[in-house]
């Protein structure tokens, strides 16, 4: 997926970088989230392609097509999946005319643990700008009010991503810039060639929830943190099997333990001991019988 982005290039990187003609007004931010302005590149159509120009213009992050009745339908339309976004109603109009690139330094992802959820920053090795394809629509309603949005395309996750979430935005190479903003490109069939998976050369590291907010929109949301993911393993009737285990720790309240040995049977893996006479009970049924079994053989 992409649930948050993050831009804070200098105007004079950006300019440099996306080969535009003049230096854009655009302030830091560490942490963006959907409905908010993205800083995006496009080349507008004109009847003379050669002289046109790039810009770097700010847009609401959510596409509100054209024909919507009502703009709120943006909240819905942050991301275009690249399987379909062709023939999406929402989107199938702007791939073909309205393409654009979104300036980024970095994105956020959200891996799932259970009920948590533990934030990564995505971005490149060497820290440098990059582009992730995205579609620009323009709305006007019946009093005259504009909103110029956008929303930005993913594809299935590749490393290091995949590890993460099963989605990622769809990172274009410098070399594809060019042929993504040609306006004269608007052959359905040309447009599908440029919607080729990428495996961009991408790191990722975990930073602090202090990202989930996004009120917050600072250096800290971008800082690397260590996490300590919850861990599972089963308790051990004898010094001996704990030996065995040695290298592994069992989390209790977030805190790393040294394995003790337990005079219970290893029935399951579990975060509590269980108590003699529930072990007796449990070790007379066949099935319970079978996994302490496996339990035992996977220590071997």
């Amino acid at each position: 997926m992409c649930g948050r982005a993050a831009l804070t290039a200098s105007p004079e990187d950006l300019r440099e970088a996306f080969g535009l003609d003049e230096t854009p007004e655009v302030a830091p931010h560490h942490n963006i989230p959907p409905s908010h302005p993205l800083s995006v590149v496009r080349v507008l159509r004109a009847q003379d392609t050669s002289s046109a120009k790039r810009k770097l213009e700010s847009l609401r992050w959510g596409l509100v097509p054209s024909w919507a009745e009502d703009p709120k339908i943006g909240h819905k339309l942050a991301l275009a999946r690249v399987e379909t976004v062709a023939t999406t109603p929402a989107f199938r109009q702007a791939i073909r005319w309205r393409r654009c690139l979104v300036a980024v330094d970095g994105f956020y992802e959200w891996r799932r643990d259970g009920k948590a959820s533990q934030p990564f920053f995505v971005r490149r090795g060497d820290g440098e700008l990059f582009a992730l394809a995205g579609l620009w629509e323009r709305w006007v309603s019946r009093d005259g009010e504009v909103i110029e949005s956008c929303a930005i395309i993913t594809q299935p996750s590749r490393p290091p991503v995949d590890a993460i979430h099963d989605r990622m935005p769809l990172a274009l190479e410098r070399e594809a810039w060019d042929r993504w903003l040609d306006p004269a490109l608007t052959d359905a069939d040309a447009v599908t060639l440029l919607l080729v998976p990428r495996s961009p050369e991408l790191v990722a590291y975990a930073v602090s929830p202090y990202v989930n907010d996004p009120r917050h929109d600072d250096a800290s949301c971008r800082a690397q943190t260590m996490v300590r993911a919850p861990c599972v393993v089963p308790f051990f009737s004898s010094p001996s099997e704990c030996a065995r285990a040695a290298p592994l720790l069992r989390v209790r309240r977030g805190r790393p333990q040294k394995l003790e040995p337990r005079s219970t049977p290893p029935l399951l893996a579990t975060h509590r001991p269980i108590s003699a006479p529930t072990a007796e009970r449990a070790s007379s049924r066949p099935r319970e019988r079978s996994k302490i079994w496996r339990a035992r053989r996977s220590l071997t």
